[in-house]
């Protein structure tokens, strides 16, 4: 399991990105705050923020999927016998990793256009398609934390 640990380590980088983030647009949004009450906005303010927030939002994501900090229900589950517990759990994990493979496959679909087409924010002339590719690599980050766990549900079973 050497591959999880890796992973388990980039997930932990992507939160210290995400809380980079989250730093960086109170700075800005501030900044903007300031600057506004003197009459000299800052140009492209919503661009750069709403860009910050597809990398935070990208960045925290594999690190909550580590902790398994998503909404699960799991009072109908709690009464079914352990080896249904992890049938379902591998279909759902099954269809999950589909999920977030295609997700990511679409969004390299899409950076590829947005680069081919140039593609940019409307005041400060960002590109977009490095932030499609971001949120491409963290949906591999998730389907690969997904997998992960599914292998390790099923194997624990097994090994019982």
């Amino acid at each position: 399991m050497q591959i999880k640990t890796k992973i388990e380590k980039i997930c932990r980088v992507c939160d210290y990105i995400a809380y980079i983030g989250i730093a960086v647009t109170i700075v800005i949004t501030v900044t903007e705050f300031i600057c506004r009450s003197f009459g000299r906005p800052l140009e492209g303010t919503y661009d750069i923020i709403g860009l910050i927030q597809v990398v935070l939002v990208c960045a925290a994501l594999p690190y909550c999927t580590l902790q398994k900090g998503h909404i699960r229900v799991d009072m109908f589950m709690a009464l079914l016998p352990k080896r249904v517990q992890v049938v379902i759990d591998s279909i759902i994990g099954l269809l999950s990793l589909s999920f977030f493979l295609f997700v990511a496959w679409q969004s390299v679909m899409m950076g590829n256009s947005f680069r081919r087409t140039g593609d940019v924010s409307m005041t400060v002339f960002i590109p977009f398609y490095p932030f499609v590719y971001i949120i491409a690599l963290s949906c591999v980050f998730m389907a690969l934390l997904i997998f992960s766990d599914t292998i390790e549900s099923i194997f624990s079973e097994v090994k019982r």
